[in-house]
């Protein structure tokens, strides 16, 4: 585990007033989110956030900490890939803080799977202009190899954030179903088929085609990433494990949604061997009811390619100031 202290961390960020801005929520970075883009969050229309201590709308302290800590020790260009995008916060809020640690440049690709979850995404970087941006927006699922797999369509995006692919290339295929769709009887699932009973149990909705991302041939893009940003519902483990190779080889630190605590052990048990650090980690909360679990809340946990990428240091969160006074005295 690291030794700086997530507040550390976020405070150092924490050194400006953002103004507030009509239908949208601001946060201490000064990044604006349309408070249409989820529906739970239409009461903090007009407001700004303070900093995520211990969480904001959307994420909780030691989220936040991972990406800040990728963005901390970039230099000139600021890289980053988000599977499971959304409305791309992550890649949004790496660059921002990476721009305010002296980085000009940021190679930016988000995978998101619900077309309107990528609408959404393709918003919030208008409504947050960066220069010096390469952004690119993939509408598809992040696999564990190129193709194609099955994926629910979404009727209001605004009101889901769960959906999950149906990948049949991952070992954690079988466990996700029954995550997601509440099934215990996997044969009479074989009997019937996969799209049609995702079809029945999503309440009618179509099930779509979409094209899939393999983890490795995205990662291979780039020569080194600063920040590879993953939450796709249980598929985790299965994908960095497909491209673990390529993963350990450019992949400085990666910040990982977890959806149960066996997909935690599977990732401690790949990683900790592979010269990966886990600076910080928060298990899931788990509801307990008649011999029956149900996810509450999602785990997090940030690593750090020890190959890579060195400790940060607490001279590193004076990075932020250093480049403020240059750009102010510019």
């Amino acid at each position: 585990m690291d030794t700086i202290a997530d507040t550390q961390v976020i405070r150092a960020f924490a050194r400006h007033s953002p103004q507030p801005q009509a239908g949208r929520v601001t946060d201490f970075l000064g990044i604006r989110t349309r408070v249409s883009t989820i529906a739970s969050i239409a009461h903090l229309a007009g407001t700004v956030e303070p900093p995520p201590i211990p969480a904001n709308f959307h994420a909780s302290q030691l989220e936040w900490a991972g990406v800040l800590r990728a963005a901390l020790q970039t230099e000139q260009r600021f890289v980053a890939i988000e599977l499971g995008a959304g409305w791309c916060p992550w890649l949004l809020a790496g660059a921002v803080a990476a721009q305010r640690c002296g980085a000009q440049k940021f190679s930016l690709c988000g995978v998101e799977a619900c077309r309107g979850h990528v609408e959404f995404a393709h918003q919030h970087f208008q409504d947050n202009p960066l220069n010096g941006i390469q952004l690119e927006l993939l509408h598809g699922v992040a696999g564990v190899q190129d193709g194609f797999e099955d994926f629910p369509e979404i009727d209001d995006p605004a009101n889901n954030w769960g959906a999950s692919a149906i990948i049949a290339g991952s070992n954690s295929h079988q466990e996700v179903l029954a995550r997601y769709r509440g099934l215990r009887r996997f044969s009479r699932m074989a009997r019937i088929g996969t799209r049609r009973v995702l079809r029945r149990l999503t309440g009618g909705s179509s099930v779509t085609r979409l094209r899939s991302y393999a983890l490795a041939s995205l990662v291979e893009r780039s020569e080194s990433i600063d920040l590879l940003h993953i939450d796709i519902q249980g598929h985790e483990f299965d994908v960095v494990e497909a491209a673990l190779e390529a993963v350990c080889q450019r992949v400085k630190r990666m910040v990982i949604g977890t959806h149960s605590e066996h997909l935690s052990q599977q990732l401690r048990d790949l990683l900790v061997h592979r010269e990966w650090s886990l600076e910080a980690e928060e298990a899931c909360q788990v509801h307990r009811s008649r011999g029956k679990e149900s996810l509450v809340i999602d785990g997090c946990q940030v690593w750090r390619n020890t190959r890579l990428q060195a400790q940060l240091e607490v001279s590193d969160l004076a990075k932020v100031d250093r480049n403020a006074i240059r750009r102010f005295a510019a």
